[in-house]
């Protein structure tokens, strides 16, 4: 029946790959667990449960201030990669009235910037799992649960003393010589 309507042009929505909505904004939240539902609701439609899908591509999605792509490139490689992990993924609904729901563990991270004070980077690094479940009772969501740690990571680089580099050093040297006397030895004890 559906293909017919859309054939004939009596649906509102055709069955093309990239109907939908796109989607941006900005949502305040305080800093306590929470979560936000995207699902269709209407007072002057009806929808069938069945013909909904919540597929959807996640462009982007972080906590706290935007960076500039110049902070970006300041942030270490640990955690660049915890700051936006959503972004440029995709979650296909693979059953009809599929929800979709993830589950984010967000935490405070600020970046120390060498030596100078007042030049942090203040961000928030997150996990995420993902969930899918089939309800035919209620309409399908896509579904973010976050979750804000109440602790905080700080990221200092700092340099090694000259010490720290001996110390170093010194035991890489007495390793190899350690395993070195070994392999002698047995070798020696195996030959006699």
């Amino acid at each position: 029946d559906h293909s017919e309507a859309v054939a004939e042009g009596e649906v509102e929505l055709g069955a093309g790959r990239h109907e939908g909505c796109i989607m941006r904004g900005v949502v305040l939240v305080n800093r306590v667990p929470g979560n936000f539902h995207i699902s269709a609701h209407s007072k002057s439609h009806s929808f069938q449960h069945g013909m909904l899908n919540m597929s959807h591509a996640v462009d982007s999605m972080s906590f706290g201030k935007m960076l500039s792509p110049a902070q970006q490139r300041l942030l270490p490689g640990e955690v660049a990669q915890g700051w936006n992990v959503l972004s440029k993924t995709q979650h296909i609904a693979t059953g009809k009235n599929t929800t979709m729901e993830h589950y984010l563990k967000v935490v405070h991270t600020t970046y120390l910037i060498g030596s100078a004070r007042g030049k942090n980077l203040e961000t928030y690094q997150y996990t995420v799992n993902n969930n899918n479940y089939e309800d035919g009772e209620s309409l399908p969501a896509a579904v973010f649960s976050y979750d804000v740690s109440p602790m905080q990571v700080v990221v200092q680089e700092e340099r090694e003393s000259f010490a720290a580099f001996l110390t170093q050093l010194c035991a890489i040297i007495g390793g190899v010589f350690t395993v070195t006397g070994l392999l002698d030895g047995l070798v020696y004890h195996g030959h006699d």
